[in-house]
């Protein structure tokens, strides 16, 4: 019977020595892993920065070749005019909403990842979760490519932002204007 208990007690001492070392070991590449998570984040933010400047200089083309080919058809001062580059500038808002989310995403998705041992060394650390800093820094260029057309000479022409808009929105506006899917 001694020898029976003995079995046991070791059997338990052992799992208990192996399951802290587990833990430990775990604790430790969760230390490690904040690192590689605060660097995805901070990468991914690099990412949409590069995409804001490329796609800010491709705008900006875009609505001066247009300018350009209106010119040319005597449509300067013209609500087409006006209308094409109202167009162009919420096509690049729509693309700017889609890449926006995905980042978000993928930083969410990242966090996620995350358990109460990385929540541990975070706090340990005094390290906060990495967040996305380009939307809040490109806000003066965004509110630049959202800004009303006014250079086509007529009333200004709201550009409407994608990013404001909801399905609720759509499907009111189908429900007001059924004929403009017909």
């Amino acid at each position: 019977m001694s020898t029976w208990l003995v079995a046991l007690a070791g059997g338990a001492v052992g799992s208990l020595v192996t399951a802290t070392l587990a833990v430990s070991g775990r604790l430790l590449a969760a230390r490690r892993e904040i690192d590689a998570t605060d660097r995805f984040v901070q990468d991914r933010d690099e990412d949409l920065a590069s995409w804001i400047a490329d796609r800010s200089l491709a705008l900006e083309r875009e609505l001066a070749e247009t300018t350009e080919e209106l010119n040319k058809q005597n449509l300067f001062y013209s609500g087409a005019h006006g209308v094409a580059l109202a167009r162009l500038k919420e096509r690049a808002l729509h693309e700017y909403r889609d890449q926006e989310r995905q980042a978000q995403r993928d930083v969410a998705l990242a966090r996620g990842r995350e358990t109460w041992m990385h929540r541990f060394w975070r706090r340990r650390r005094g390290q906060a979760l990495r967040a996305l800093a380009t939307s809040a820094e490109a806000q003066p260029l965004l509110d630049a490519w959202r800004s009303s057309v006014t250079r086509h000479g007529n009333a200004p022409i709201e550009v409407v932002d994608p990013r404001r808009r909801a399905l609720n929105y759509a499907i009111e506006n189908a429900s007001v204007n059924p004929e403009k899917f017909a």
